[in-house]
């Protein structure tokens, strides 16, 4: 009796998903991210979630106004002008457009530009050794750093014997800003158990469900995309399956990972 039950529940969803026709579309590039090469996975990742966070959208637009009226390379005395600005500065499509509706090859130049090395900046010594002289002979400053450009980030001094190797002086270096960076400064870069390419599609596809669940129903949001969507054997097939648990967990996947992606970023200003 029970698997007679089930059989013709299942029949009447098969009939009935075939009737449907949901009125609402959605551009295929808002929530279906199976085409993006692996090595833009990572930029796609950052760019789409940015979009849900309402924050960055007004200080991306803010910084990026300012970068067209001056002309400037980065907003000064900002912290986010080397990470949102960075990011979206060469991106006048963002918010409003999604990552895979830019042209796949100024996407690649464009990841390319913002994975080039960042020098160091070189400060005035002469000019801080003159403005600080007065307060260090008072006793006023303390530690081996000065804080620089409000604090944004700080000058050290560090004598360089050029008989060490790179290599040796690069893990140097490495050392000092492991033990000398700031808490609570983060560095925006994705590491750990999340960061594999798989990891990654799988937080972009939760996101697409959870973009097609604000529109429509789940019942309607695998209709609609089992009629786009096809599977390794060309056959018809939902972003998830046709059960509401399934759209379910893959919405609450992608508002936590909403959230931990905004925090991210606010705590870069």
């Amino acid at each position: 009796m029970k698997k007679s039950a089930t059989r013709g529940a299942r029949a009447k969803f098969a009939q009935a998903i075939t009737k449907f026709k949901p009125d609402v579309r959605v551009d295929r590039e808002e929530w279906d991210f199976s085409q993006c090469p692996e090595d833009q996975l990572q930029a796609c990742f950052f760019y789409e979630f940015a979009r849900e966070c309402p924050h960055v959208v007004r200080v991306a637009r803010a910084l990026r106004m300012y970068l067209q009226e001056t002309g400037a390379d980065i907003a000064p005395d900002n912290r986010l002008a080397v990470t949102v600005v960075d990011i979206f500065k060469d991106c006048p499509e963002f918010p409003d457009t999604p990552f895979l509706r830019i042209p796949k090859a100024e996407r690649t130049q464009r990841i390319a530009r913002l994975n080039k090395p960042v020098p160091p900046l070189q400060a005035d010594l002469s000019g801080l050794i003159r403005q600080n002289a007065k307060k260090a002979l008072r006793g006023e400053m303390r530690g081996k750093t000065l804080p620089y450009l409000n604090g944004q980030g700080e000058i050290a001094a560090f004598f360089i014997d050029w008989r060490i190797s790179d290599e040796k002086l690069a893990q140097g270096f490495r050392r000092w800003f492991k033990g000398n960076r700031p808490v609570g400064t983060v560095a925006t870069v994705r590491k750990g158990k999340g960061s594999s390419h798989e990891q990654i599609r799988k937080d972009l596809k939760a996101l697409g469900a959870w973009r097609l669940l604000k529109l429509m129903r789940w019942e309607d949001a695998y209709t609609y995309t089992r009629e786009i969507l096809k599977n390794t054997r060309s056959q018809p097939q939902g972003l998830f399956g046709s059960h509401a648990n399934a759209w379910r967990r893959a919405q609450k996947v992608a508002k936590k990972t909403i959230k931990d992606v905004c925090a991210f970023l606010e705590r870069l200003t």
